[in-house]
């Protein structure tokens, strides 16, 4: 495409530049009339000439690379965005350190204060963070550009247009680090001379125009671990989901990052990130995960829980280990190097002890379930028809502290009496088209004689042998077959009873069986071998007769439906 201007011109000062309008497919992306220019630096027509042909060809692949980027779909992804914003921050924080003027990147502001010892008015200087200046609502563009200007000029990349989606991405990712910077030369200014450490950002890795042939990213190295993990286990659906939320949670925060690149430095950062998203709070669903922060931090939503960051973390090392003793795309697993998991654990069980109380339900609690409406036969869900096991499903967590899938998937078959003890129990197997969570979950379960009083014996016998104990239920794609039941459950205590309790609808029965296991004496080896805790086959060590020590045990449960009026 021809250049608007092919001859060297004289700037106001008379030095020769090289100028030229933006061809017409560029136009629309600056203003009407905006030219490309560069000056040749001499005042002289025959070095001009000589320096032209050199600017000619710079200005037609800058041309070249503003159609790839802006034209032809290629992009900086967020890592290279927030590599680009890392790489300012160290060269400038570098640069601040050898000249100490720290006021560069200040607001100097003037007080005018009255000397009390003479009563004269005095102008003295105050400094401020530039985020002190700026509401949730200014448009931040006109503070970063210039850094993203020079940024990119540094690293040779073409300009990008201010207003682009492309130019928003590099002032999301400039900005909190430019503020990180100002905060940082404030805290040094106002320190007395003593060492204030800089704020951590993303460690240096190569850009993706700089990445080398063959290396995977994160994103690559889970897509690889699914494929394998599906192949092995046909149910592990869920799983996939939940891991890739975490992989999704970590590209939002630090791009796409080749998974040699993540170091246990970062490891830590995203620990970080992680205990600062939100687990609640309208308008939460679809924001990122820096939108999610935010707003966790400005309205004080409640913040995931120590349990729930080491199941994130986790994710991460399952996946990354992929990478290191499958794909061979980096030398070490970071997360299990830098010790974070093993903390984490120690840290999860405290706070799992001291909040273990808010995850069960109150007496006062199960005494309003069980003596609701449904249990009376008085309501039904009006439209969906789960049978009887939005009845029996509350009922059986309750005495046993199973999980929703371990009763859900129950069998008619799974439901036995022991022909030398007479003792009605429960087996919770892997079998036919069921799982359970793992080998510790494979146990005999007594029911305990309310359940008999209830009637529940007298339900399995009533369907056929080879079926299932709740043949209503629908499985769901990737939460099982307790999924829509567990929903129900869930607006029935809130819509028709009006409970808003902190437990969770299903699972806080198991918190809940466990904590009155506790008051009422029954050993804790018992009850981690009732619930699926134990060890495998560890209740086998109960006197050879595992069953008959959990039925006496058991008979100590107090009777939830007596409290509740079920039972006279």
């Amino acid at each position: 495409m021809a250049l608007a201007m092919t001859r060297p011109t004289k700037d106001s000062r008379g030095v020769y530049e090289y100028k030229t309008r933006y061809p017409k497919d560029l136009a629309h992306l600056f203003k009407p009339h905006a030219r490309w220019k560069r000056s040749l630096g001499t005042r002289d027509p025959a070095d001009a000439a000589k320096r032209f042909p050199a600017v000619d060809q710079e200005c037609k692949q800058h041309f070249a690379l503003l159609r790839a980027v802006h034209l032809d779909g290629f992009k900086l992804d967020a890592s290279d965005a927030q590599q680009l914003a890392a790489r300012w921050f160290r060269e400038t924080l570098a640069a601040l350190e050898e000249s100490g003027d720290y006021g560069i990147y200040l607001v100097r502001s003037v007080e005018s204060i009255v000397d009390q010892a003479t009563g004269q008015a005095m102008d003295v200087p105050s400094w401020g963070a530039v985020q002190s200046l700026v509401d949730e609502e200014s448009d931040v563009t006109p503070w970063v550009a210039p850094f993203i200007r020079s940024t990119l000029e540094a690293h040779q990349y073409p300009e990008v247009v201010e207003g682009t989606d492309l130019h928003g991405v590099l002032v999301d990712a400039f900005w909190p680090v430019f503020c990180d910077l100002s905060a940082l030369c404030l805290a040094r200014m106002t320190k007395g001379g003593r060492y204030v450490p800089p704020p951590p950002v993303a460690p240096h890795a190569p850009l993706s125009f700089e990445a080398k042939p063959g290396a995977l990213t994160l994103s690559q190295v889970f897509e690889k671990w699914a494929e394998d993990k599906l192949l092995t286990d046909a149910k592990a659906g869920k799983t996939v989901d939940e891991f890739g939320g975490m992989v999704r949670r970590f590209h939002e925060l630090y791009g796409d990052m080749e998974v040699r690149s993540i170091t246990r430095s970062l490891v830590g950062d995203f620990r970080v990130a992680l205990g600062k998203l939100p687990t609640k709070g309208q308008g939460i669903r679809g924001l990122s995960a820096p939108q999610a922060i935010a707003k966790a931090e400005a309205e004080g939503l409640p913040k995931a829980n120590l349990s729930t960051i080491y199941k994130q973390l986790n994710a991460l090392r399952a996946i990354l280990n992929f990478g290191v003793k499958r794909l061979e795309a980096m030398d070490e697993e970071p997360v299990s190097a830098s010790g974070i998991l093993k903390t984490l654990a120690k840290a999860a069980a405290r706070q799992e002890t001291r909040t273990g109380e808010d995850k069960s339900f109150t007496k006062a609690d199960l005494r309003r379930m069980f003596g609701s409406p449904l249990f009376r036969g008085e309501w039904k869900p009006a439209r969906a028809d789960f049978g009887e096991a939005l009845y029996w499903i509350p009922l059986l967590l309750a005495y046993t502290g199973a999980r929703r899938e371990e009763v859900a998937q129950l069998l008619v078959s799974d439901v036995v009496r022991c022909p030398d003890t007479g003792i009605w129990y429960a087996t919770l197997r892997p079998d036919d088209d069921k799982s359970v969570k793992g080998p510790t979950s494979r146990r005999r379960v007594p029911l305990h004689a309310d359940l008999l009083e209830l009637g529940f014996v007298r339900y399995v016998e009533s369907l056929p042998k080879e079926g299932s104990v709740f043949p209503r239920l629908i499985e769901h794609s990737s939460n099982g077959l307790g999924h829509g039941v567990g929903l129900a459950w869930g607006r029935y205590l809130r819509r028709e009873l009006g409970m808003t309790v902190e437990a969770a609808p299903f699972h806080g029965f198991r918190h809940t069986f466990k904590t009155l296991c506790r008051e009422v004496g029954v050993p804790k080896e018992v009850h981690d071998w009732l619930t699926g805790h134990s060890a495998p086959g560890e209740g086998d060590g109960y006197g050879g007769k595992p069953l008959v020590r959990m039925a006496e045990e058991l008979a100590k449960y107090p009777s939830i439906a007596r409290m509740a009026g079920l039972l006279p």
